[in-house]
């Protein structure tokens, strides 16, 4: 069975990184992007550079041709209403769970997975989750610096009381504290990891989930995401061959 797109396709085609495909962007704290830590670095690299939220704002923009379980057509509407036909064959691979589409792509980092949903059964489809899981060690800048978000953190029966953002030049910002309690942060130990969820009442809530591989009490970023929150067992799997030197 195929499931048709709606509008007619112009001829133009375009990457998904042109409509933000796998971009998913980050929370972040005050003014600390890209790297996440304020380390000079000429690039946003880190899981959390990603762009879901970029796309969900995008709405339901999304025709995908489904045909015996696989994905044989992608499309997006722009705002001005142009149709633009999706590559199959650029990096990005297209499945199908249930009524969902899941695209993926993966590289020597990290693996990305956005889910389209068509939430109002128009054959029209949204964002509705996004995730960046790093699969190797993060990398660091010309100056030795991790390009990914570290975050000191005290635990106390099993609560987390104390957070601090671990910055590049040895100073930290304290992100949570006994007279530090943000309204739209909380944090959380769930599977041994740290999970740190932003929620906004106009957009997906965005997760980073951090990682002590090696005890010492700072968590390293090593996920990050928009809407549901990505399998912890998974992200375990993953980052399991590094997770000592985090």
């Amino acid at each position: 069975m195929s499931k048709p797109h709606r509008g007619p396709a112009s001829n133009a085609t375009t990457t998904p990184a042109a409509t933000g495909q796998g971009s998913q962007e980050r929370g972040g704290h005050g003014s600390d992007h890209g790297n996440g830590n304020g380390a000079p670095s000429a690039e946003s690299h880190g899981p959390g550079g990603h762009g879901g939220r970029g796309l969900h704002a995008m709405g339901d923009a999304f025709g995908f041709t489904v045909t015996d379980g696989a994905v044989t057509a992608a499309q997006v509407t722009l705002p001005s209403g142009t149709v633009v036909n999706l590559p199959l064959t650029t990096g990005v691979s297209y499945s199908v769970d249930g009524t969902d589409v899941l695209a993926t792509r993966s590289n020597t980092l990290s693996t990305e997975v956005t889910r389209y949903s068509d939430t109002d059964a128009d054959g029209l489809y949204e964002v509705v989750a996004s995730s960046r899981v790093m699969t190797s060690t993060p990398p660091v800048d010309t100056l030795g610096f991790s390009h990914v978000e570290t975050v000191a953190v005290t635990v106390a029966s099993g609560i987390v009381t104390d957070v601090a953002q671990t910055r590049w030049d040895g100073t930290s910002k304290v992100l949570l504290s006994a007279t530090v309690v943000p309204t739209d942060t909380t944090w959380v130990i769930s599977n041994g990891l740290l999970v740190e969820t932003h929620t906004q009442t106009d957009a997906l809530a965005h997760y980073e989930i951090f990682q002590d591989g090696n005890a010492d009490g700072v968590y390293t970023e090593v996920a990050s995401g928009t809407g549901a929150l990505v399998d912890l067992v998974g992200v375990l799997a993953q980052t399991a061959a590094f997770a000592s030197v985090l």
